[in-house]
């Protein structure tokens, strides 16, 4: 393989990955409180990343500039 890259996207075209049964978390505060959806974590992507193998148990990008 010539780069990490490449095969991540070869892994993604082979249709080895696939999303299972979404989980339902109950989240709340330190005092009970369950929290909002507008107040919870949403991952984001780059464009490059719509072909990732590992999109489905990734966090999203933390501009960490190695995909530059």
């Amino acid at each position: 393989m010539p780069s990490k890259r490449v095969q991540s996207q070869m892994a993604y075209k082979s249709g080895m990955n696939y999303v299972g049964k979404s989980i339902e978390f109950l989240l709340t505060d330190s005092f009970g409180q369950m929290i909002d959806e507008n107040e919870r974590y949403v991952p984001k992507y780059r464009p490059h990343c719509s072909t990732c193998s590992s999109k489905l148990i990734c966090n999203g990008c933390s501009n960490c500039g190695k995909c530059g």
